[in-house]
């Protein structure tokens, strides 16, 4: 069997060089992938999606979230052409009136949309500025757009989750866009560095602030209380993937970035994104 794998092969190259280097017969030829077929059930879930969005009363929304669903189990093996019609149909969603009080379907598109891809987190980037959402009714509703928008762990969309994190006006959102930077704990050495150094910088800012004055009555120290208070288990469970330590004080925090910063994270085991690397204590 050997010899005649090998007397085939020499028949091949043999060919090749008498034919100046042309193709090689079709035995011989790698077998192209087979284009991938329209699914024949997409253009009906999309144009019921669509009656689902038209209805303003909610009254189809439950059916609308199935079809989400249904949409989000198919996308991956969808071709590029149906997943551009499958991605504006769901972003869509996103724009249909309805009260902060009942957004499930809202909620499902968002979900459905982190599953996307940059493209996806793209769309969830609009949704997380629109002017529609910044008054605090509609807090919770984007706070959880913020956490389906790291779930892609776009490069592109770092920038906003950490103005959200470091700078939005309501702290549940703050919460969202730091648990969301969590999703970046497999990216290379030097942004899970830019990432860590900000949290922490801002975190510590904030603890010092709320233990500044003693004064039990004052209203400002109030808040940064109360911010601290939130954000610190879901930032300091980011900070933990991406460095592999583990601090429960702003100060031991900055202790150890401070000192560590310059070093090779990654050949130290602390985080990252290579396979076997191992989460580890360094000394602060």
């Amino acid at each position: 069997m050997l010899a005649r794998g090998i007397l085939m092969l020499s028949l091949a190259f043999a060919f090749a060089a008498g034919t100046g280097g042309a193709a090689l017969p079709p035995s011989f030829q790698k077998a192209e992938k087979a284009p991938v077929k329209d699914d024949p059930k997409i253009p009906a879930l999309l144009k019921d999606l669509a009656g689902v969005v038209k209805e303003r009363k909610g009254e189809r929304d439950e059916e609308g979230i199935r079809l989400l669903d249904d949409l989000a189990d198919r996308f991956p093996k969808l071709n590029p052409k149906q997943r551009k019609l499958v991605l504006k149909g769901v972003a869509k969603v996103l724009s249909a009136r309805r009260k902060p009080t009942k957004v499930g379907l809202l909620l499902a598109a968002s979900e459905a949309l982190s599953g996307f891809g940059e493209d996806g987190a793209k769309a969830l980037a609009k949704v997380v500025k629109d002017r529609r959402f910044r008054d605090k009714e509609w807090m919770l509703f984007r706070a959880q757009v913020v956490r389906h928008l790291g779930k892609p762990a776009s490069d592109a969309q770092v920038k906003l989750l950490l103005e959200l994190a470091l700078r939005d006006r309501f702290d549940q959102v703050r919460v969202a866009a730091g648990e969301a930077l969590g999703h970046y704990a497999k990216k290379k050495e030097k942004l899970r560095k830019e990432i860590a150094g900000k949290l922490i910088k801002e975190m510590s800012a904030i603890y010092n602030q709320s233990r500044a004055n003693l004064d039990p009555v004052d209203q400002t120290r109030k808040i940064y209380e109360d911010r601290y208070a939130a954000i610190q288990d879901s930032w300091m469970r980011t900070l933990a993937k991406l460095t592999g330590q583990s601090f429960r004080e702003p100060l031991l925090w900055e202790r150890w970035f401070n000192n560590n910063k310059k070093k090779r994270w990654d050949k130290h085991g602390w985080g990252g994104p290579g396979p076997g690397v191992r989460k580890k204590k360094s000394k602060g």
